[in-house]
C-alpha cells in the first residue's frame, strides 16, 4: 500500500465539491420557490391591502370591501326624510 504524503490537489476536488453542492441547494431552492410561488405570495398578498388603502383609504382586502366600507359610500343626510 502507498502512502500519500503530497496533498497537493486536495483543496481544489473540496472547492469542486463545494461548488456542486452550493449549486443543488440553489437549483432546489429556486424550483421550490418556482412550484409554491412563494414570492407571488410574499408581494401580491400585502399590496391587495395597501393597493386598496391607496385607492379608497379603508384596509380591505378587495376592491369589492373597500368600496362598501368606503366613507363617500355610505349615505350622508343629516335630516331624516319626511
Amino acid at each position: 500500500m502507498r502512502i500519500l504524503r503530497s496533498e497537493r490537489g486536495q483543496m481544489t476536488v473540496e472547492l469542486v465539491l463545494l461548488a456542486i453542492v452550493a449549486l443543488t441547494i440553489a437549483l432546489v431552492t429556486s424550483r421550490y420557490f418556482r412550484e409554491k410561488q412563494v414570492l407571488k405570495t410574499l408581494v401580491g398578498g400585502p399590496w391587495g391591502y395597501i393597493r386598496t388603502m391607496n385607492e379608497f383609504g379603508v384596509w380591505a382586502p378587495s376592491k369589492q370591501a373597500a368600496m362598501a366600507s368606503h366613507p363617500n359610500g355610505t349615505d350622508r343626510v343629516g335630516t331624516p326624510i319626511p
